[in-house]
């Protein structure tokens, strides 16, 4: 018998600037209705920690997504990993040799494909205000320095610019949230 494993679910672009508006209570619950146990939200993002079985993460994406557009009638991309990788990304400690000012800011990225993978590596760009500080299986850890010049919006812009927009962003205290959850 396969033991219940603990899964974090990001969800791309909910709840962002009044689009795709997901209520966390009504998210939860069509988690559950698909048999997942355990199921928690985290914030309004869309963030999503459960438990099951299943052990294909390609199944379990197929599955929520599903769920999502006939519940909730958005398509949403949807990233999903074991909790447990999430807790080895902050066990690397990525952040560990920078200091965070009040212009700082630390964001994960993740994709649907392998960061490590050197292609990706190479379509990072290098500006005077986003940082790539490491890889992690799926995710990509950098470091944001807000000016007058630039801003939040503005890293993410460049990110999908030479990432795509199959991408999902967490800031680094969200992150140790659902790790912990």
């Amino acid at each position: 018998m396969t033991d219940q494993i603990r899964y974090v679910s990001l969800l791309r672009g909910i709840n962002v600037g009044g689009k795709n508006s997901i209520p966390m209570d009504k998210l939860q619950d069509m988690f559950s209705r698909l048999g997942f146990t355990s199921v928690k939200t985290i914030l309004n993002s869309g963030n999503v920690c459960f438990t099951t079985k299943k052990t294909q993460l390609h199944i379990l994406k197929e599955l929520i997504e599903a769920s999502i557009l006939e519940t909730f009638h958005s398509k949403i991309n949807t990233f999903i990993c074991q909790q447990s990788d999430m807790q080895k990304l902050i066990a690397t400690k990525p952040f560990s040799s920078y200091e965070l000012i009040a212009t700082t800011r630390f964001y994960v990225t993740f994709l649907s494909e392998n960061a490590t993978d050197s292609a990706h590596k190479t379509k990072i760009p290098t500006t005077s205000f986003i940082e790539c500080v490491s890889f992690f299986k799926n995710s990509i850890c950098w470091k944001l320095e807000l000016s007058n010049n630039n801003n939040t919006t503005d890293a993410m812009k460049v990110l999908e610019n030479a990432l795509g927009k199959n991408i999902t962003t967490r800031n680094w205290n969200t992150v140790l949230k659902i790790a912990t959850l």
